[in-house]
């Protein structure tokens, strides 16, 4: 399965209580049956242990941030899964400053 490219993600303010990170990725080109992706949050730069985010099977998606204690850089990756349950690796990261 290959790899699915994530654009730089833009985050916003929503509320008093989170930043809504919004993304945008390319779909996964595989035809091993992509049914959804997952995103994979982190704080440490190229380590997404997980618990990963279930975006659907969509090319866009919404993670909240959780405020004050979420302030700082912010990692991302994603990754393609079938409905056998097989996932590709994680796509290259990407991350944002949240202040």
């Amino acid at each position: 399965m290959a790899t699915t490219a994530i654009v730089v993600p833009s985050a916003k303010r929503g509320g008093m209580s989170a930043y809504l990170v919004h993304f945008t990725w390319n779909a996964n080109p595989s035809a091993e049956g992509v049914t959804g992706y997952k995103l994979y949050p982190s704080r440490v730069s190229g380590s997404f242990p997980g618990p990963a985010t279930d975006m659907g099977n969509n090319t866009t998606g919404t993670y909240a941030v959780p405020r004050p204690s979420g302030n700082g850089i912010w990692y991302f990756a994603l990754t393609a899964y079938t409905a056998a349950g097989l996932s590709s690796i994680h796509s290259s990261q990407v991350s944002i400053n949240i202040s």
